[in-house]
């Protein structure tokens, strides 16, 4: 009975603070830069959700805490959000568009996961484009990456985040931290780094870290079946016109071209040419392609240019 009206004036006291404007922040997410003056603090959320009104609210926040979980009580669309910010962006707002532009960072997933994708691509670039203009734009997704470089070290980094900061550093051009941090992943937890190893062998490759690529994939056939397979899974996505199945077509094959480019490369690199030869054969069996052909020579040929004179 205590416990009952203890609850019930509990949720008034959260109830009357709503009506008020005041809303929760999810708890497993706090604010970049919470207590702190960071280029990446976050200091603005979407205004409530159509059709919310201070009796939806106390529903909602009722249920929220009769499943001991605090959540947001509004329900915002991510992607207008993101729209936000490029149109402020291009209206010469540019604290409110990188307000946007961390909002969508930190929540978008909460509200709608199919932002997975736009998030850590066009949404990046559209966030480097606004630092050019705005530098304090590009500090904060600094501070963002730094601080998911501090997950790693605190051992609570995962091949999603690990996705997220590869993305990051690529749009900030700075890939090498990509490569320190693989680096320290394989150190700490080799397991993770060949579940992250795919999202980071071509930034590997190309700064020739052979021998770190061969530290993840001793075992080249079954690499290569991986990327087969991967070319295979692509193949059976459903295709809602031709149009579609074309554009997914040219995408497996250029795929499936650079990792084994990739792969090849690997394996010349470090003195394993009749293996690098024969996944160049299995390869064309599968595509006949120049690339692919010329795949073990291209290789020699950058080997050439790296021994020094």
């Amino acid at each position: 009975m205590v416990l009952g009206s203890a609850l019930v004036i509990l949720v008034g006291v959260f109830a009357a603070m709503f009506a008020s404007g005041w809303r929760f922040q999810r708890l497993e997410q706090p604010l970049a830069g919470a207590g702190k003056s960071t280029a990446s603090a976050e200091n603005w959320s979407p205004p409530l959700g159509p059709g919310e009104n201070a009796s939806s609210r106390v529903r909602r926040l009722a249920h929220d805490l009769s499943s001991l979980s605090i959540a947001s009580t509004n329900r915002p669309d991510p992607g207008k959000v993101l729209d936000e910010a490029r149109a402020l962006a291009g209206k010469g707002q540019y604290e409110e568009a990188l307000q946007r532009h961390i909002w969508y960072h930190n929540h978008a997933l909460e509200y709608d996961p199919g932002q997975s994708g736009v998030r850590i691509s066009f949404a990046l670039s559209y966030w480097i484009e606004l630092g050019r203009k705005y530098p304090k734009a590009r500090q904060a997704l600094i501070e963002i990456r730094d601080r998911d470089h501090r997950l790693f070290a605190d051992g609570r980094g995962d091949f999603a985040l690990f996705q997220e900061v590869s993305a990051i550093n690529s749009n900030l051009q700075t890939e090498d931290d990509t490569v320190a941090l693989f680096k320290s992943i394989f150190k700490q937890d080799p397991n993770l780094a060949r579940d992250c190893y795919g999202l980071a062998e071509e930034v590997l490759v190309r700064k020739g870290e052979y021998d770190l690529c061969l530290g993840v994939i001793p075992d080249s056939e079954a690499r290569f079946n991986s990327i087969r397979q991967d070319r295979e899974r692509t193949a059976r996505l459903p295709r809602s016109n031709p149009q579609m199945g074309a554009t997914l077509q040219t995408y497996s094959d250029s795929h499936f071209i650079q990792q084994t480019r990739a792969l090849i490369e690997i394996m010349v690199a470090t003195g394993r040419k009749p293996e690098a030869e024969k996944i160049r054969s299995e390869a064309l069996a599968i595509m006949e392609d120049r690339r692919l052909d010329s795949a073990v020579a291209d290789a020699e040929k950058k080997m050439t240019k790296l021994v020094p004179q």
